[in-house]
């Protein structure tokens, strides 16, 4: 068996995990009213099919996926809904490979699943590809 190839600025010189692993980013538009969703934040559909900044995890919500621009209030933008979605808008500690699901305290936010009870399907919406202790974590992004 031959030796494995290790590209050094990763598979054809790119570094970042955005250019090496492939995501599903689709346009949808802002349903909010003022204020812009910002970048890495997670969003839900509202009852016109626009994208909104989704309320924390108590709430019955058609969560899409994580902005992956920012997106102006009435405005298009990208948003990740399958794949992975780089610096996600992250609350607590989180190891890779934890489940996420949407911050119990911050909208927009995702937190690590605390128990197997919450990590059902409709509550995760994603794993951690690396750890964070709050701030960003990269999150590949999985239907419900």
């Amino acid at each position: 068996m031959g030796e494995q190839v290790v590209y050094a600025n990763g598979a054809f010189g790119y570094s970042d995990l955005d250019t090496k692993v492939w995501s599903n980013k689709q346009p949808f538009k802002s349903g909010e009213s003022s204020t812009t969703i910002s970048r890495g934040q997670v969003v839900a559909l509202n009852t016109e099919g626009n994208v909104i900044v989704a309320v924390t995890d108590g709430n019955e919500e058609v969560v899409v996926g994580i902005a992956a621009e920012s997106i102006p209030a009435g405005e298009v933008g990208l948003v990740t809904i399958q794949g992975l979605a780089e610096n996600a808008l992250a609350q607590g500690s989180i190891s890779a490979a934890n489940l996420l699901m949407r911050s119990a305290t911050t909208a927009g936010y995702v937190a690590a699943a605390t128990t197997t009870a919450v990590a059902t399907v409709g509550n995760v919406l994603g794993v951690a590809v690396n750890a964070s202790a709050g701030g960003t974590v990269d999150v590949w992004v999985f239907k419900a």
